[in-house]
């Protein structure tokens, strides 16, 4: 029986067929820690093979992870953009409820009432009462914390306002 320490090979194996130089042959040894004990093999190329190949692993879990914090980030940065979004729908609807409140001849604090129905943090910031058939005016600003995780330190807080106008009753 051949061992890896041999150094005069026969033409032919133990079970006859010819031995042909770079062929690899495993000699029935138990396997090392590094791996099965091959006759014919290269260990230099062996082990580049090796390293190359276990080099590489785990490379695609790590890019997984670069893409999905990049990915992560701008869900949230799409989240902030929607919640001012809505902030801006609330202001304006906000501004039209008391403008239509200050046409009709109500009080200021009706006014007021009638924005905080709307939404709860908008502030009443200026308001202009004409005589009947004349235009009114009003301007209703919210200020929005940015308050959404990660994003919300790297986008300052933004104020969202809007101006409504009614022809006074």
């Amino acid at each position: 029986m051949k061992t890896s320490t041999d150094t005069h090979r026969d033409d032919a194996g133990d079970d006859g067929e010819a031995f042909s130089p770079g062929s690899v042959r495993w000699l029935g040894r138990a396997d090392t820690p590094r791996g099965p004990i091959l006759d014919g093999a290269d260990p230099r190329r062996w082990s580049e093979q090796r390293s190359a190949s276990f080099g590489e692993r785990g490379q695609a879990t790590v890019e997984f992870a670069g893409v999905l914090m990049l990915i992560v980030v701008l869900v949230l940065l799409i989240g902030q953009v929607l919640v001012v979004a809505q902030a801006r729908v609330a202001v304006e609807n906000a501004a039209r409820a008391g403008v239509r409140e200050l046409s009709i001849g109500a009080t200021d604090a009706q006014v007021a009432a009638a924005i905080r129905d709307i939404d709860q943090r908008a502030n009443l910031t200026a308001a202009q009462r004409a005589q009947p058939g004349q235009t009114s005016r009003i301007r209703v600003e919210l200020r929005i914390a940015t308050d959404v995780p990660i994003v919300g330190v790297l986008v300052p807080d933004v104020t969202v306002s809007a101006s409504a106008t009614a022809r006074t009753e």
